[in-house]
């Protein structure tokens, strides 16, 4: 995936489902503080420790999305919504 984003913390790249399944085999293999869950925008992965959502990516369906926490990757102007 390349990066189309403004800085290192948000960040934006179109991504196909099997870029999205890579990413997700990548992080939850050795850490059980990932994991993915359904949302109104897509599917994220996120990663919790004691109770908090720390750094999340978010699959929109044509593209991921990264940001410091899953509240936050509603403020990343990434791609245009289908």
């Amino acid at each position: 995936m390349s990066s189309q984003g403004s800085d290192d913390s948000y960040d934006w790249s179109p991504a196909s489902e099997k870029d999205w399944n890579d990413l997700v085999a990548l992080y939850t293999a050795n850490d059980s503080a990932w994991f993915t869950e359904d949302g109104p925008r897509g599917t994220y992965l996120t990663y919790k420790i004691d109770g908090r959502y720390s750094q999340t990516f978010l699959f929109t369906g044509d593209a991921v999305i990264l940001a410091p926490t899953k509240a936050a990757t509603d403020a990343v102007i990434g791609p245009p919504l289908a």
